[in-house]
């Protein structure tokens, strides 16, 4: 035994001195044998500076991976943070799909009552808006009214000289009676474009004209940063929301099948099925939509699915 343990650490001994013993490394040019480099190097030496090296490397990858966005290519790792964003993008992306949807039953209904193909009659008699898969565009109040002025088709004052001396009275005076407005919302009477009597939406200047032509049905008014935009006449908000090329509109079906559209506002002050009156507030004047360049009020008329030159009938 004593042999045994003499003869091991007489090679433990030798182990030692050939670790510390150094080696000399040479590099010389082949042709002249010309040393070029040369480094002394001892096998323990060697075998720390390999190992710092691994240890570097291993702490480097460690942190690389915790602390960049490499560490999503992990396969089985994923945030929370990231599903939950993803779980709110799909439930978003689903909401304006819808909306979309919605607004594009809406849009072909309106383009149907510009176009004179639908008159308020005839979806009043038919509900055919109400009848499509997630679109309501008649409020409760608004159907209550509707069945008021059929209640009341026997007290029905008719358009005339008259009749717009009362309006401009009561709206002076800011006091209007509950029967003169059902009686101002009368479809059915015979009056024409140059018997109404209407109110100046927004003091501005006009900077684009009435040219059907470029399919440019309306004029534009620039005015005022925030000016109150205003009903021209006494009606029923048939369309109030907002489109992607013409921002926040809002049309209003007037008596005998007179529209006015107000596009381009920054907000809207009613909601589809309101009931206004000739200058009350609807809206402020905005820069919403794609199809704008600066804050201003589009003003659309259309009378019997024709749109009409709103300079003619209105002073700005």
């Amino acid at each position: 035994m004593g042999k045994k343990k003499e003869q091991f650490l007489e090679k433990l001994n030798t182990i030692k001195k050939d670790l510390g013993h150094k080696q000399r490394f040479v590099i010389i040019d082949s042709e002249t044998f010309k040393e070029r480099w040369s480094f002394q190097l001892s096998a323990k030496n060697l075998f720390v500076a390999v190992g710092l090296s691994v240890i570097v490397l291993v702490v480097l990858t460690t942190i690389l991976i915790a602390f960049t966005p490499l560490r999503e290519y992990i396969p089985g790792y994923m945030q929370t943070d990231l599903m939950e964003q993803v779980y709110e993008s799909t439930m978003t992306i689903d909401s304006l799909e819808q909306r979309m949807h919605n607004q594009e039953l809406l849009l072909a209904n309106i383009k149907a009552v510009v176009a004179g193909e639908i008159i308020l009659d005839e979806v009043q008699k038919r509900d055919t808006l109400k009848s499509k898969p997630g679109l309501d565009v008649r409020s409760k109040s608004d159907s209550l009214l509707r069945q008021e002025i059929e209640a009341q088709d026997k007290y029905q004052v008719k358009a005339g000289t008259g009749d717009k001396r009362n309006v401009d009275n009561v709206h002076a005076n800011n006091v209007e009676s509950s029967n003169m407005i059902h009686t101002q919302m009368n479809f059915a009477d015979n009056r024409s474009v140059s018997d109404y009597l209407f109110y100046t939406p927004l003091k501005g200047k006009v900077v684009s004209e009435f040219d059907p032509q470029k399919r440019h049905y309306g004029i534009d008014i620039a005015g005022s940063e925030n000016a109150v935009v205003k009903s021209v006449y006494n009606g029923t908000v048939l369309f109030s929301d907002f489109t992607l090329k013409t921002g926040y509109i809002i049309a209003i079906q007037h008596p005998n099948n007179m529209i006015s559209v107000y596009k381009h506002n920054s907000a809207l002050l009613k909601h589809t099925g309101d009931v206004v009156r000739a200058g009350e507030p609807i809206a402020f004047i905005g820069n919403t939509g794609e199809l704008t360049s600066g804050p201003h009020l589009h003003l659309e008329l259309w009378y019997n699915g024709k749109s009409i030159n709103p300079v003619e009938y209105i002073s700005f």
